[in-house]
């Protein structure tokens, strides 16, 4: 990519934070750029920072422990669930690290004196956009009096290190495919990183951009992890609800206003509106991806700002966080932070409670009743390196798989023998009036019912 797609690189960074400001700038010896350096010291390097890393977690858990055994049951909770949320998190990024690969071209030298950007900078996409829209109204920005939504998500482009990582990979987007074909949502599935330096868990900055500009009829894009799956097939983002808003994000406001938490938002699934107010976040956002010093530096502004952040480098999550409490009156008067319905929710306490869920519950309702989100934070099927052991995350991911799978299959007549197999067996028998049986069970016409009802 680089100078072939005109992007630009990084503002020197500043390490302080006390000032709440968005870091611009980093210093160099001299305002030169810093040498390459031999890649095999920074691998030792970067092996030494995680050792570190590591620590650091521990010592969390032992204190997080320590107070669940001896405080008071309703703190002791919440700081058991902090502490598990960091080391989530932590795993998460830690997996998400940018590998080393000896058949790579050499890093790219960045210039940090120069500003670094998504693309050229745009000023007027709301009023193009309208312009557009008016001259091509075969793809209007609704349908059938709701907002088009287009699901983003995507993996690595090389096959995985596990070969059963791509297995429920292609599970995964399965599930994506069968959600969006039900509710009427196009999916895009990236295998491409669009800008080098922005690899790993920043990759989705510039793929959000580039779908905004190239797709103006698409009204919200959704950001989807490849490790999260839909486990309610019926329930739909209550959009309407947003009308004044531009960013739909799962977390939590105590945690972000009161806290400063480096926890209080996930960035594994959110929206974003077509608009020029979303450009100008992915602008300012953007700033602190790009790997090596830049991402460094801004981490250490990260750790200093944010509650509970461990020293590492900066993070999409992290950044967003900042970015939000720093200039909070430009970017939260068009945030939602939404916490009524799981648009994450943490895998390690859903997966053991499907049966209970189906006993007593019923899809539609998205909530801890019968989660809308199930995401394996801390998994990563496909990677070399996972928080949890690799059987438990596999058995979970089937369970996951095949809880929201009996959803589809219903209306076929058929389900999963259990929700560890994946047999199928017949739940009922064929008539000579199988229509009846579409009207009863066909999801795409209960959905709008059950919301209806859930508001």
């Amino acid at each position: 990519m680089g100078k072939e797609d005109g992007f630009k690189t990084q503002k020197r960074v500043s390490t302080s934070a006390s000032s709440g400001v968005l870091p611009t700038t980093i210093a160099t010896p001299g305002g030169r750029k810093p040498p390459r350096g031999n890649k095999q010291i920074k691998k030792t390097f970067s092996n030494a920072k995680m050792t570190i890393l590591c620590g650091l977690v521990t010592i969390l858990v032992l204190r997080g422990t320590i107070g669940v055994n001896f405080g008071k049951s309703d703190a002791d909770a919440v700081n058991q669930n902090l502490v598990e949320e960091t080391n989530r998190l932590l795993a998460e990024i830690r997996s998400d690290s940018d590998p080393t690969d000896p058949n790579d071209p050499p890093d790219s030298d960045l210039d940090l004196n120069a500003t670094y950007t998504l693309g050229p900078k745009i000023t007027n996409w709301d009023q193009q956009r309208a312009t557009w829209l008016a001259q091509n109204q075969d793809f209007p920005s609704s349908v059938a009096g709701k907002p088009r939504v287009l699901l983003l998500t995507g993996s690595p482009p090389k096959p995985c290190d596990n070969p059963i990582g791509d297995h429920y990979l292609l599970k995964s987007v399965k599930n994506k495919i069968d959600y969006c074909r039900i509710h009427g949502i196009e999916i895009v599935y990236n295998m491409a990183h669009l800008d080098k330096e922005l690899a790993g868990y920043w990759a989705k900055l510039p793929m959000l951009r580039r779908l905004m500009l190239s797709h103006p009829e698409i009204e919200w894009i959704w950001w989807m992890d490849s490790d999260a799956l839909f486990t309610d097939m019926v329930f739909e983002i209550p959009l309407s609800k947003y009308e004044d808003h531009n960013m739909v994000i799962h977390g939590y406001p105590d945690l972000l206003y009161d806290q400063k938490s480096w926890i209080a938002l996930n960035t594994g699934s959110f929206l974003f509106r077509n608009c020029q107010w979303s450009l100008d976040l992915l602008d300012a956002w953007a700033p602190m991806g790009p790997k090596g010093p830049i991402r460094e530096e801004a981490g250490k502004v990260l750790t200093a700002y944010l509650k509970g952040r461990p020293a590492f480098e900066a993070d999409d999550q992290s950044a967003l966080i900042y970015l939000l409490l720093s200039e909070k009156d430009k970017w939260m008067g068009k945030v939602f932070v939404e916490n009524q319905y799981y648009l994450h929710g943490f895998w390690e306490g859903l997966v053991d409670r499907y049966e209970e869920m189906m006993d007593k519950y019923h899809p539609g309702l998205g909530d801890e009743r019968w989660p809308f989100v199930t995401h394996f934070v801390g998994c990563k099927p496909c990677g070399s390196y996972a928080d949890y052991a690799v059987e438990r995350c596999l058995k979970s991911m089937e369970r996951a798989y095949n809880f929201a799978d009996n959803q589809v299959l219903k209306l076929y007549g058929f389900g999963h023998r259990g929700l560890l197999s994946p047999k199928i067996k017949r739940i009922r028998n064929e008539t000579t009036s199988p229509l009846k049986f579409v009207n009863r069970f066909d999801i795409r016409r209960t959905a709008p019912l059950k919301i209806e009802a859930r508001s």
